[in-house]
C-alpha cells in the first residue's frame, strides 16, 4: 500500500513539475519573439532602405555601418559623449553631404555589435573612415515604407532565431509583397543576418 502512495506521489509530481516547465517554457518563447519582434519595427525601415540603396538581398559589412551611422545620426542625442566635431567634407555626383560630427573608429565598432553578431573590424575602405574617425555624413535614402506586415513564421534552431516578416505596400493603384528573413542570436538578440527573399508586384 506504501509503494502505491509513493509511486503514485511521484507521478503526480513529475506530472505538476513537467507542466511548470512547458508553461515556462511557452511564457519564454513568448516573451523572446516579442524582444525580437520588437527589435525588428525599430529598425526595419532603416536597415531595409541602407540594403536596397547597397543593391543588397543579403546583409553585407557596408550596410552595417550605414545603419549605425544613419542610428547615430537619428539619435544624436543619446550619443553626445562620442560625437566630435567635423568639419570634413563630401561631394559625390553632384550631391554635397550634411556632416553631422564624426565618432572614434573604436566606438563605432562597439556600438555595431551591440547590433550585430558579426562585424568586420577593417573600415579603412569607406567612404566614411578618416585617419581613426568615422565621418557622420547624413546620405539621402528613401525609407522602407509599408501599409502591413506580419510575423509569417517563427522558430528557434540551433541557438538561432528565424523571423520572416511579410510586408505589403500599395503603390499607384499596384501592391508590393516583400518577405524578410531576419536571424538573430538566441542568447544575445543581435542581428546574424538579413535576408530579402523575394518581392512581388501585383
Amino acid at each position: 500500500m506504501k509503494k502505491h502512495i509513493f509511486y503514485l506521489t511521484m507521478s503526480l509530481s513529475i506530472l505538476i513539475l513537467a507542466f511548470y516547465s512547458f508553461l515556462h517554457f511557452k511564457e519564454k518563447s513568448s516573451l523572446t519573439k516579442e524582444n525580437v519582434c520588437s527589435i525588428i519595427n525599430n529598425i526595419d525601415g532603416t536597415i531595409l532602405a541602407v540594403m536596397a540603396k547597397n543593391g543588397e538581398k543579403e546583409l553585407s559589412n557596408n550596410s552595417k555601418l550605414d545603419f549605425v551611422v544613419k542610428y547615430i545620426i537619428e539619435n544624436k542625442e543619446k550619443f553626445t559623449n562620442i560625437v566630435e566635431t567635423s568639419n570634413s567634407k563630401l561631394e559625390r555626383n553632384g550631391t554635397i553631404y550634411y556632416n553631422f560630427g564624426k565618432v572614434k573608429q573604436e566606438n563605432i565598432y562597439t556600438l555595431t555589435h551591440n547590433f550585430f553578431e558579426e562585424f568586420d573590424n577593417n573600415m579603412n575602405s569607406s567612404m566614411l573612415y578618416d585617419n581613426g574617425y568615422i565621418e557622420l555624413f547624413f546620405e539621402p535614402i528613401e525609407y522602407v515604407s509599408y501599409d502591413f506586415k506580419q510575423v509569417s513564421s517563427y522558430y528557434i534552431y540551433k541557438g538561432k532565431i528565424y523571423t520572416y516578416v511579410k510586408y505589403i505596400r500599395s503603390m499607384r493603384n499596384k501592391e508590393n509583397k516583400f518577405t524578410v528573413k531576419y536571424i538573430f542570436d538566441e542568447d544575445t538578440y543581435r542581428i546574424d543576418n538579413i535576408i530579402i527573399l523575394n518581392s512581388i508586384m501585383n
